[in-house]
């Protein structure tokens, strides 16, 4: 009788463990207290443990999982699995060389395991070493051709900025799973570095089947009605969506002007900060929170389209530099001339939008611009909206793929954070804040055409400076945003934008350098 108490205990144990496997994915938050309720019976469970501790990372609470899979490693430290899962959970905490040591073990246990030498390379290419995550990578590759894996190793070749071989990887990953959304988004990014702007634009396409915020884009507009760029416009109402930053609005809303000239009603639905900005190439301006229904009711249309999409339908691979959007008014420059007439007046900013994915590359600590006070007759002028300090996550909120290769995410995961104050040692700086005076855009353009120079980093400021022909300078990391090609101090978008770029990665001191020298020449200049 006692024996089959405890068989029925262990199969009750068992579908708990499966039941919690199942919902890891999609509702970890319930497979937590599946697992926790199991670990109270059996505090030693190890499938329980190790699911348990997975589930933690899952949601991004590495600390937990740290110490959940401990306890399961020191009663099994033959367990590859958990020394693997220990590992990412180690990486979820920045701390990579503890996860690599954690990995290599996982490997040692199991060396044919693509898995690990995937993971073991992400951790390679945290720490900067290319070299070593390409050869994980490719000795996981040899084991097995996973599509996922290739995309990592495209991704690790483009940020060694070798595209050849990255456009080579990526293509396989197509070759080998052709509905895979991530290695076509991917590619796109390829082309656009190389400046190859039509095969990019195809690609990028794929977008809408992988970037999760899609979703929302899908749900909020008539597919039905989504323009192909064949049907005819004349008479037709067609609404245009901006889908992401407000720079992509001003980079493309260019293209708009051909729907009006093949005659059609044209309506943008934008964020109301670029209302004045962007109403001079439309009809009809549109403001309304998707996700949460705020805002204008959606008129009638005939046909719905992404603003990105635009020179894909259009076939506009003609870009020109020249400047496209007007400041209302000229009278900043007089105030200035006023309050800092003997000075040459530089608009500054820092950091981009913290949404962004990659705002923690990009955005520049405020002190690296300390060096521009030196030079003689200069004076800053602060347009940083947001000086808060940025928190960070150090794992990406999960998704999934299904068999068509579309990406969706995952429930609402809690990513442990890590801050980051831009704005630090930086106290005594000499900046005049304008930011009092910006409310949209149509104030910044105000104020940017009264200044001499804009020196910031890839935000939607330097997208403005350049639709509007202002000088600014853009100062980019190593690996840039795709728009700004992967070489080269000009932009294909911008005759008046001048580009700074990292030759080192994460060296910000060395290209303020070349920077603060460059001003200098400005100034020589000037006075000749």
């Amino acid at each position: 009788m006692t024996e089959e108490i405890f068989e029925k205990a262990d199969a009750i144990m068992d579908q708990a463990v499966e039941t919690a496997g199942e919902l890891l994915s999609d509702k970890p938050r319930v497979a937590e207290v599946i697992l926790k309720q199991l670990l109270k019976v059996d505090p030693e469970h190890l499938s329980g443990l190790q699911l348990l501790g997975l589930c933690k990372h899952r949601m991004g609470q590495n600390s937990e999982a740290v110490e959940i899979i401990q306890t399961a490693l020191d009663l099994d430290p033959t367990c590859a699995d958990n020394w693997n899962n220990i590992g990412l959970s180690y990486g979820g905490l920045d701390n990579y060389h503890r996860a690599i040591d954690c990995l290599e073990k996982a490997i040692e246990l199991k060396p044919e395991q693509y898995l690990f030498l995937n993971n073991i390379a992400l951790q390679y290419r945290h720490i900067g070493e290319h070299e070593r995550a390409v050869e994980a990578l490719e000795k996981a590759l040899s084991l097995e051709e996973v599509p996922q894996v290739m995309i990592n190793l495209g991704s690790v070749y483009g940020e060694m900025n070798d595209l050849e071989k990255s456009q080579k990887t990526f293509e396989r990953a197509i070759e080998i799973s052709p509905n895979y959304a991530a290695a076509h988004v991917d590619l796109a990014m390829n082309f656009f570095l190389q400046g190859e702007w039509k095969a990019g634009h195809n690609e990028y396409e794929w977008r809408f089947d992988y970037y999760p915020q899609m979703s929302h884009y899908k749900n909020a507009y008539d597919m039905n009605k989504r323009w192909n760029g064949k049907v005819p416009l004349k008479d037709k109402r067609i609404l245009i969506y901006c889908e992401q930053g407000s720079g992509d609005a001003i980079q493309f809303v260019r293209n708009v002007s051909q729907l009006k000239d093949m005659g059609a009603y044209v309506m943008l639905h934008c964020a109301e900060s670029l209302n004045a900005v962007l109403a001079p190439f439309v009809d009809q301006i549109i403001n309304k929170n998707i996700v949460t229904g705020e805002g204008d009711e959606f008129p009638e249309y005939d046909y719905q389209c992404a603003i990105m999409s635009l020179p894909h339908l259009l076939d506009n691979i003609e870009i020109s530099g020249k400047p496209y959007i007007k400041a209302p008014t000229d009278k900043f420059r007089e105030h200035l001339a006023k309050e800092y007439g003997n000075s040459f007046n530089i608009g500054i900013a820092w950091a981009g939008s913290p949404a962004h994915p990659r705002d923690k590359s990009r955005s520049i600590p405020l002190k690296h611009f300390q060096p521009l006070q030196e030079v003689d007759n200069v004076q800053l002028f602060s347009l940083q909206m947001d000086v808060r300090k940025r928190e960070y996550g150090l794992v990406h909120f999960p998704t999934k793929q299904d068999e068509q290769g579309k990406m969706t995410q995952l429930s609402n995961f809690q990513a442990e954070k890590n801050v980051v104050d831009y704005c630090e040692g930086c106290e005594d700086m000499n900046l005049v804040d304008l930011t009092s005076m910006i409310q949209n855009f149509e104030d910044t353009s105000t104020i940017l055409a009264g200044l001499d120079l804009v020196i910031c980093c890839d935000t939607a400021l330097l997208h403005l400076a350049g639709a509007m022909g202002v000088p600014a300078w853009g100062v980019l990391a190593y690996n840039p945003d795709w728009r700004w090609e992967i070489e080269g101090d000009t932009s294909i978008w911008y005759d008046s934008v001048r580009l700074f770029r990292q030759t080192e990665r994460d060296n910000w001191e060395e290209v303020f350098g070349r920077v603060k020298e460059a001003l200098n020449e400005e100034l020589l200049a000037r006075k000749a």
